[in-house]
């Protein structure tokens, strides 16, 4: 939750910053296929969170070493796997952030945003409302509960829902968002 929660914040300024100072203007009146701007706002993300995920996973390694490697080591294609499969879903995420930057064009809503969807909020209220009604089934086809539950190592095709479900909803947040920038005023 919290690594979703920063990292939407950084992808929302990254996002916002450009409607706020007017640059986003400047852009768009030099290329005529605005959705490209869409394609390299998730590629700058895309690099950000491979950056952050590996500097987390090296800051954790490090804090084990100092702290006499309490968490036993995985094999490299756990690892690997993990960060892999994290990477991917926490895209889905940023596609969400930059769908509601795009449409809002607020940071304000954007860091809200990632605040309620990275820690989980809104998924949790509706599965606890949907539940009541024995219709809680959805809530594994969400980008919280596949980071939250999702395997830390490759042992069958199952795990990978947590991919698929990271692309599908990257996919349709980016259309999303693409569809939005090509219909709006600038």
């Amino acid at each position: 939750g919290m690594y979703s929660l920063i990292f939407g914040i950084a992808v929302t300024l990254l996002v916002c910053w450009d409607f706020t100072g007017g640059f986003v203007k400047n852009i768009m009146s030099l290329h005529r296929q605005r959705w490209t701007y869409i394609g390299s706002k998730l590629m700058a993300a895309g690099i950000l969170n491979l950056l952050y995920l590996i500097l987390s996973f090296v800051g954790n390694m490090l804090v084990n070493w100092l702290f006499g490697n309490m968490v036993p080591r995985a094999d490299w294609k756990d690892v690997l796997f993990y960060l892999g499969w994290a990477w991917v879903l926490t895209m889905g995420f940023a596609a969400l952030i930059v769908l509601l930057c795009v449409l809002s064009r607020s940071t304000a809503i954007g860091v809200l945003g990632a605040v309620l969807g990275g820690s989980g909020l809104i998924v949790t209220i509706l599965y606890s409302i949907t539940n009541q009604f024995h219709l809680g089934g959805w809530m594994e086809y969400t980008i919280y509960y596949n980071l939250t539950y999702g395997p830390s190592a490759y042992t069958s095709a199952g795990d990978l829902r947590g991919v698929a479900v990271g692309l599908a909803f990257a996919a349709i947040y980016t259309a999303g968002a693409m569809a939005a920038v090509i219909k709006r005023d600038i």
